[in-house]
């Protein structure tokens, strides 16, 4: 299961120039390619679910760049790890090769790989002829490794196996998408990988899209990961869109682009553009005054969700008063754990759309 922590943050990683506008996302179920996207992945573990984040923080015409940021949790124990890589264009272009796991000393860039991201030439194989040949980086053995920390795993040593996969499906995958739930057309594929007398059963779901076939979720040995959030800059202005959505209907609206560690109340430094965001809304409003609500999944105790909503949601507040001078005076802050759902509790997407930060206030 360890493989899930190293692979969690790569599967997400959209590296391939778009041609398309980004606010056709959501009717083409297309994937832009934008400096400052932040790619989430989760993998479930009997503990809860780990999230891993993936910040494209450069593009030019040889490479795109990422901040890779692996945060784990194993029990009480937490484990960060936070480094750089780098995939060139070429390789996304026509590479059979797939790095997917990151170790102390690595470079930060590998020629002839991509992430767990599939080429233009071998999704057109896909397609076209039902298979593509696929070498494929991972740990040798991740199911025996226990409560291991990310960092013996990551020790174990890499192995790359060597296969076909073959297409056995099409379909779809939700995806949160700027905070709207959006479904996302796949092509799913499986096959045995070997090296030496070793061997792996391996299942991909590959974004269906010719400039960017990310992966969107991985199964091996039973364990599965799969990426839920894709929070990408829009045309649309979002001080816009929460200002809409907080004068209309029940004056309540999600708040994406708000970032956690793992089972804590730290804020990300990726959240810092949402919360600038929320802070002009409240200096163009200055009449206004807003509920910053916090809600979980319903994994682990219920009590221990109730308060750590409410540690997430004055995490908020504090971080508006603090950093951009937004009165105290205009702000409530209060969680309710899991006791107000929007999805299912018992697939990784749902618990991740009820892991969110709401704003609201009374309109009427």
């Amino acid at each position: 299961m360890r493989e899930l922590r190293l692979e969690m943050m790569f599967m997400t990683l959209a590296l391939v120039a778009s041609g398309f506008a980004r606010e056709a996302v959501a009717a083409e179920g297309r994937i832009p390619l934008v400096a400052g996207t932040v790619y989430t992945s989760v993998a479930a573990y009997p503990f809860g679910d780990e999230e891993g984040i993936a910040t494209l923080t450069a593009l030019d015409e040889t490479a795109a760049t990422f901040s890779v940021d692996i945060r784990t949790l194993d029990q009480a124990d937490a484990k960060n790890f936070s480094t750089v890589r780098r995939v060139r264009r070429q390789d996304l272009v026509d590479s059979h090769r797939i790095n997917a796991v990151f170790q102390s000393g690595d470079p930060d860039l590998f020629p002839a790989s991509t992430f767990m991201h599939l080429s233009a030439a071998a999704l057109s194989e896909l397609k076209t002829k039902g298979e593509t040949a696929m070498v494929y980086g991972t740990l040798k053995d991740y199911q025996g490794m226990g409560n291991n920390s990310l960092f013996t795993a990551a020790l174990s040593g890499r192995k790359y196996f060597r296969g076909t996969l073959k297409r056995v499906g099409t379909g779809s995958l939700p995806v949160l998408v700027n905070g709207k739930r959006v479904l996302l057309p796949t092509i799913e594929t499986a096959g045995t990988l070997t090296v030496g007398s070793d061997s792996i059963d391996k299942k991909f779901w590959w974004l269906d899209d010719p400039d960017n076939s990310l992966i969107l979720r991985s199964e091996r040995d039973q364990s599965s990961w799969q990426v839920v959030r894709i929070d990408f800059p829009a045309p649309q202005p979002q001080s816009d869109v929460l200002a809409r959505a907080l004068s209309a209907g029940d004056c309540r609206t999600g708040l994406s682009g708000i970032y956690f560690d793992t089972a804590s109340a730290r804020l990300l430094p990726q959240s810092g553009t949402t919360l600038a965001t929320v802070a002009k809304l409240m200096r163009d409003n200055a009449a206004w005054n807003l509920a910053i609500e916090g809600h979980t999944d319903n994994v682990g105790k219920a009590d221990y969700n109730l308060d750590l909503s409410r540690r997430r949601a004055q995490a908020v507040s504090t971080a508006l008063v603090s950093d951009y001078a937004i009165a105290a005076s205009r702000l409530s802050a209060d969680g309710f754990g899991a006791t107000r759902p929007i999805a299912a509790n018992t697939t990784l997407d749902g618990r991740a759309a009820n892991r969110r930060v709401e704003l609201a206030r009374i309109c009427h």
